[in-house]
């Protein structure tokens, strides 16, 4: 978008705001002035009516208009009155308009005009029923209308009430122009139906053009006047306006272009600093608020230079946090492979820098080994810490003889102590005979373990849990059997696979992890969880992991056993 200066914006409104006051004075003057034209040639065309009527004999302008009424009536209607030939109804009344004391007014009357501006006095008589006018006299100098003349016109002002003054009208005249007619009644009598007026013709064209003239004048004035204000408001907003904000402009960009060596160099002096000290209130109050800003601003850069030195600090413990809690979680699984026969593998993911789920596995004696896995509450590094405790503990309490359930209950007791910070951790606990592939589990309120057999399909194994550890004191946890035989699966897990979520709040769920399972069934170990990591990215997509997400699987007696 094409941007303009505020200049060049203030005398464009100007000169558009001084057009349009200028057209709106012409257009109020026009309205104004054609009230007070047509109203003079009102005055001026009745007084000219009325000045010759008290000149002649008005009995006798009295009589004609009976006269000729009376030739109406005897016709009964106006048929052929209206014709282009209409001389058959003007026969009627070349009487009257040839007789010695019709001329005679009528001379009278032109002598009377002919001193004055009218063009002609116009005696009529009007039928408002019918529309009619119908010229009794035209006393005038050129096209003469004789007696009897009839025309159209629109009188329903007239019906029932007749009226002294006469309704002016204007009309346009071959030879004269535009022309103004106006007059006053001569013979009113409402019983006979006779409305006679003598009506006074005013052209236009002298009038209209002194007003013509006038408005031309007026404009020509009005607009130079209107360019000398316009001019003078450009210049004071110029000075008083467009100056100051043009330098708080500039000064702006200064500190645009400066801030960040200023806030480098820890300056504080203010570059608006007294930048404005005139008297427009906006101005200041820009001047201030920028000033203020600037102060801000070098506070918040400070502060974010403290944040950062306390994030780099933070980020480096947090990097050594992750190490030491990627330390504790094993990734040897070669001792399983050799001394169990099985081949094991297993992942951890955390939401965030260090989380809060673990996986562990180890030999408990030359008989037993026992698999671990747990999901603590919350994320970060306070699940982090609960996290190597609640590891801990259980490691202790099951490499100690404890079966998984003896284990979880002296665990869980041990935790609930000294849990202040009321958290708890999910634990799925099994301890598998090498010799038989018997297998303990305790279920502390954990995902279901999954299962593929020999040439068959995963399915979830389900049976009742137990409340999780850090919840109740004093728990009792129940055991559940199954068995292992060669080249079963055992697939556990953490809640973040299962509720791994995409764009569309939609989770990946059981099924569609049975699905992948299943996709990936003839895979071995860590090709099986490398299947389902990849799964489930694509699945969430760009998306944030809302959890950890922990995956251990374990294939038994595929693995090559060493002595």
């Amino acid at each position: 978008m094409k941007r303009k200066s505020i200049i060049k914006t203030a005398v464009l409104s100007s000169a558009v705001q001084a057009f349009l006051m200028v057209i709106s004075c012409l257009v109020v003057t026009v309205v104004f002035l054609g009230r007070i034209v047509t109203g003079t040639y009102d005055e001026m065309n009745v007084s000219i009516a009325a000045a010759a009527i008290a000149a002649v004999d008005i009995d006798e302008m009295r009589s004609l208009a009976v006269e000729v009424d009376a030739v109406i009536k005897q016709k009964g209607s106006f048929e052929g009155a209206l014709d282009e030939d209409d001389s058959e109804w003007l026969e009627d009344f070349s009487g009257i308009g040839s007789s010695e004391s019709y001329i005679k007014l009528r001379e009278e009357l032109n002598t009377i005009r002919r001193g004055t501006s009218s063009t002609a006095l116009d005696y009529v008589l009007i039928y408002p029923e019918e529309n009619r006018e119908v010229f009794i006299m035209d006393a005038c100098d050129v096209n003469v209308l004789p007696c009897g003349k009839t025309h159209d016109v629109d009188l329903k002002a007239y019906r029932g009430q007749p009226r002294e003054d006469f309704e002016g009208f204007v009309t346009r005249s071959a030879v004269y122009g535009g022309l103004h007619t106006d007059g006053i009644a001569v013979y009113l009598d409402a019983e006979k139906g006779i409305y006679a007026y003598l009506l006074s013709d005013i052209p236009l064209t002298n009038i209209n053009n002194k007003v013509i003239h006038f408005l031309l004048q007026t404009s020509v004035v009005a607009i130079i006047v209107t360019i000398l204000i316009c001019a003078g408001v450009v210049m004071n907003i110029k000075a008083r306006v467009i100056a100051p904000l043009k330098k708080l402009t500039e000064t702006a960009e200064v500190f645009v272009g400066q801030y960040e060596l200023r806030s480098e160099n820890h300056d504080e002096n203010s570059i608006f600093e007294n930048v404005y000290n005139g008297d427009i209130e906006e101005l200041y109050y820009l001047a201030s608020s920028l000033q203020s800003m600037e102060l801000e601003i070098g506070s918040y850069l400070r502060d974010i230079d403290r944040y950062s030195m306390e994030r780099a600090k933070l980020d480096t413990e947090l990097d050594l946090a992750r190490k030491i809690q990627a330390g504790v979680l094993s990734t040897d699984f070669d001792p399983v492979r050799k001394r169990a026969g099985a081949d094991i593998f297993a992942t951890m993911a955390p939401a965030k820098e260090v989380g809060g789920d673990f996986y562990d596995f180890f030999f408990t004696d030359a008989e037993h080994l026992c698999l671990v896995i747990a999901d603590v509450s919350g994320k970060g590094v306070p699940a982090a810490l609960f996290m190597m405790i609640a590891k801990a503990l259980l490691k202790n309490r099951l490499k100690s003889g404890d079966t998984p359930s003896e284990a979880l209950y002296h665990v869980n007791r041990q935790i609930c102590e000294y849990n202040l910070g009321d958290m708890f951790v999910t634990v799925w606990a099994c301890m598998i005979e090498l010799s038989t592939g018997k297998a303990v589990d305790v279920n502390a309120g954990h995902e279901h373990p999954v299962i593929r057999h020999e040439g068959g399909e995963y399915e979830l194994i389900k049976y009742k849990h137990n409340t999780a550890i850090g919840v109740m004191d004093d728990m009792e946890y129940n055991e559940h059997e199954f068995y292992l035989k060669k080249g079963d699966m055992l697939f556990v897990y953490t809640d973040g696979l299962p509720e791994a979520t995409d764009r569309k709040e939609e989770m990946f769920g059981s099924v569609r992890m049975l699905e992948t399972l299943n996709r990936y069934r003839k895979e071995a170990p860590k090709e099986l969880l490398i299947g389902i990591r990849d799964t489930v990215g694509e699945f969430v997509g760009e998306r944030e992991p809302f959890d950890d997400l922990t995956m251990m699987a374990l294939e038994w007696g595929k693995a090559e056993k060493k002595a």
